[in-house]
């Protein structure tokens, strides 16, 4: 028996599927205060503070913020939130006190299931020269780790800045890379299982800086 193509459910298995798709996408949207008196007015209900990191970020003589924030669910055991996304949420002081909100990010921070066997792959967040340091390191006895490094310029939100590392635990062996993604000047430190480390500095191509807003964590 032949059997024919139903275009009409088809169309309407299609919808379905994009419909549960912006959902999917939408269920992790956060809307945050343009302006805010104090840090924690930039914190989303049902949310707290992982770290915090002050300093001027926009060179204008007063202190700004960064905060890395978690779901309280993740404290919870079993939680099904264990994998849903951090927050980076930048802030800018203004003269006589407040914030402004400058960037929030759902896709900078990993989860807390992100890092393998070794557990939580957020290491540190640190303000260094005008610059947002994030670090993360993950694995099991094959580890790794990354550290971006973010600056404020032409109005907006670059990675500068790549450094990563692989090293095997038990073995000893590793690998670190850290390029300056301005210059293109890029310094890699090799050490074998057995032996001595080897620092090469080399250039590679330098391409158009990647913004914040774009950014996915590709590890």
């Amino acid at each position: 028996m032949m059997r024919t193509k139903m275009p009409g459910l088809t169309c309407c298995f299609t919808a379905i599927a994009l419909l549960a798709l912006l959902a999917a996408q939408d269920c992790f949207a956060y809307t945050l205060p343009k302006t805010g008196p104090t840090v924690n007015a930039f914190v989303p209900s049902g949310h707290k503070i992982m770290q915090q990191a002050t300093g001027d970020l926009n060179k204008d003589g007063i202190p700004d913020a960064v905060l890395v924030l978690k779901d309280k669910k993740e404290e919870k055991e079993n939680s099904d939130a264990e994998d849903v996304p951090r927050l980076l949420v930048i802030i800018f002081g203004v003269k006589g006190g407040g914030y402004t909100l400058s960037a929030m990010s759902e896709d900078t921070i990993l989860c807390k299931t992100c890092g393998g066997v070794f557990g939580d792959p957020f290491a540190d967040l640190k303000i260094i020269r005008g610059t947002i340091v994030i670090d993360h390191y993950g694995g099991s006895s094959d580890r790794w780790g990354f550290t971006h490094r973010w600056r404020f310029q032409d109005g907006d939100w670059y990675l500068i800045g790549l450094a990563s590392r692989t090293e095997n635990n038990f073995r000893g062996n590793y690998e670190t890379k850290d390029t300056n993604l301005i210059t293109g000047d890029c310094v890699i430190e090799k050490k074998p299982a057995s032996g001595k480390a080897k620092i090469t500095r080399s250039k590679v191509p330098v391409k158009p800086l990647s913004k914040l807003s774009n950014f996915k964590f590709d590890y």
